[in-house]
Formats: structure tokens, C-alpha cells, sequence
């Protein structure tokens, strides 16, 4: 029996995979993209119950292998943006977003449910997802640049969230060998994008930050008047998460600072030697930091108040 499928089909040995498609295409394509290398709907039927591609909604493939905030973006009828591709990027955040970020054109309408691209959703009735207008739109790569994310963040998430991100994105500190997400002459490119408020944010911003509870803990010190210096340098090549005044260091440490008993014991080491020196050490949890700042910002202002932070440091013998 003829079919006229069969007509269209040109030679199966040179017909380009459809998953090789959608990655050549960013990730992401429409049912055109693949009709134009020569698929046909049976084919394309059969590469999504293969699993080798994913429906993502009504006319729209994705690559199995993007990260799910992406895909479901993708499925909402726009592409991530924001807190939520900040977490695709890898950068640290200080709260997860509750909301879905998607950044769509001006004039779209019709939105889909994320869970399964079908549906209908008014975003004004869906606290689950927010939009960001925006001429690109759902075109370019599903996931956005770093630098157009964090000009989201900057003009859309409160200022210390906006400020975790920002950090995480620009660190770069000496010893670690590690290339900044965003470098020193793109962030000045940035910073010349953004609004009042998001300048006010970013300039506050630091690329010596290794940790959310380093920048939350130095970001609060500031409202409280007290300035710390990220990653000072100490005697014996040792480094500070924070040093207020001359003594006073601050260590803000996660659940994960210490993954095994080596690092557990050269931690108590360093702050043996340092008390030694004459600095007064206090170790604050994350989660102290985070939820439990003024208990922390009272023990430090106790120190500060007898002095503490002021007193010129000796090395032991001297």
C-alpha cells in the first residue's frame, strides 16, 4: 500500500538522528526542524517513546539530557531565567526559588502547565511560575548566559538573594585556581545595563566570596555598621572567611567544610595557630547565619565591645 509518508522519506541510512538534531540545534527544536532533515510524524513518534527525545509540549523537542528547570520552562511556552537558571548555571543561591522563572515575549498568550506542557495556565493565577518580558523571548539558547541572568536577578530578587548569586558568579579568589563565571570586564559591562537599583546591588558585590554564608554574614554586618574583609590574609598563609578590624575573624562554615577526618584536623590546627597569634575565632554554622543572624550579630558585638578586634596581632614567641 503506498503512503504518502512513504513518499517523503528519503533514505533512512542518511536521514540525521532526531536527537542529534535537537543538539545541534541548542537542546531544543520544533517539529519543522526535524520535517526539514526529512523526519516524518511515525518517525518522530518513535524517537519520543524511545526516549531518545522529549515532547516538551505541541510542537516542541528537548534533549532528554537538559536539566528539568529548563525543560519545564521550555514547556510553560518561554525558556529559564532568573533564580531558576541561575541554579541550572551551577551558582549558589540563598534560597530556592518557590516560583518558576520564564522569560517570554511581550505578546504571549498561551502558556502550558509545566509539569506537562498541556493546559492552559493565566500566570496572574499561578503562584508557582514567574515571567519576565522580554523581546528575545523564548528564542536563543534554552538556557540564557550567565550575564543575562544575573541582570535578571539583579532587577527582579531581593537584594541579599540577588547578591548570593551575583557572588557565586564573579568568585575568584587566588589560591583556588578557579575562573570566574563572570569576569572583571564583564561585570563593568553589567553594571553599565542596569538600573539604579541593580547597580546599588552589584556594587556591593565581592569576588572573594567562597560561600552564601560568607556573603550573607558580611552583606548583614554592613547594615549593622561593621566592616569585614572577605578572605584576609593571616599569618602562616592562612585566610579568613571575614576579618573584622585586626583580630576578629569570623569562619562561616557549612555542613560540607569538613568531608573527612584530614580536613576536620587541619582546620583545628589552623585556628590553634591563630588563636596562638592573638585573633579571636568564632565559627558560625550556616544555618546560624542564615536563620539565626541576631543571636551571631550579639556574640560578635560582645567581642567588639571589649576590644577585641582592635589589638595589634604578635606571632607567637615574638
Amino acid at each position: 500500500m503506498w503512503h504518502r509518508e512513504a513518499a517523503i522519506r528519503p533514505d533512512a541510512r542518511r536521514m540525521e538522528p532526531a536527537i542529534d538534531v535537537v543538539r545541534r540545534l541548542g537542546g531544543v527544536c520544533r517539529t519543522r526542524d526535524l520535517r526539514e532533515v526529512g523526519h516524518y510524524p511515525r518517525s518522530i513518534a518513535s524517537a519520543v517513546a524511545s526516549g531518545a527525545i522529549e515532547r516538551a509540549r505541541i510542537g516542541h523537542f528537548v534533549d532528554p539530557a537538559l536539566h528539568e528547570q529548563t525543560k519545564r520552562a521550555i514547556r510553560v511556552g518561554g525558556r529559564v531565567a532568573c533564580a531558576s537558571a541561575a541554579i541550572v548555571h551551577g551558582l549558589r543561591v540563598l534560597e530556592h526559588p518557590s516560583a518558576l522563572h520564564v522569560c517570554v515575549a511581550p505578546h504571549d498568550s498561551r502558556f502550558r502547565r509545566a509539569r506537562d506542557g498541556c493546559g492552559r495556565v493565566r500566570p496572574g493565577r499561578a503562584p508557582w511560575l514567574t515571567l519576565h518580558w522580554s523581546e528575545i523571548g523564548a528564542a536563543g539558547p534554552p538556557l540564557p548566559p550567565v550575564a543575562t541572568v544575573l541582570e535578571q536577578v539583579l532587577e527582579c530578587l531581593p537584594p541579599l538573594d540577588a547578591l548570593c548569586i551575583l557572588d557565586s558568579a564573579r568568585e575568584a579568589v587566588p589560591w583556588a585556581n578557579t575562573r570566574p563565571r563572570l569576569d572583571d570586564i564583564e561585570f563593568d559591562v553589567l553594571l553599565s545595563r542596569l538600573s539604579r537599583r541593580g547597580f546599588a546591588i552589584a556594587a556591593r558585590s565581592s569576588s572573594m566570596s567562597q560561600a552564601v554564608g560568607e556573603t550573607v554574614a558580611r552583606e548583614r554586618l554592613r547594615l549593622a555598621g561593621i566592616i569585614a574583609t572577605p578572605q584576609a590574609a593571616l599569618p602562616g598563609g592562612f585566610f579568613a572567611d571575614l576579618l573584622i578590624g585586626e583580630r576578629l575573624v569570623i569562619e562561616c562554615e557549612g555542613y560540607a567544610a569538613h568531608g573527612d577526618e584530614d580536613a576536620f584536623e587541619r582546620d583545628r590546627q589552623r585556628k590553634a595557630f591563630l588563636r596562638a597569634c592573638g585573633y579571636v575565632v568564632l565559627d558560625f554554622s550556616h544555618r546560624q547565619i542564615v536563620h539565626d543572624w541576631p543571636s551571631v550579630l550579639g556574640t560578635i558585638r560582645s567581642v567588639l565591645r571589649r576590644g577585641q578586634s582592635l589589638r595589634e596581632t604578635t606571632w607567637p614567641g615574638t
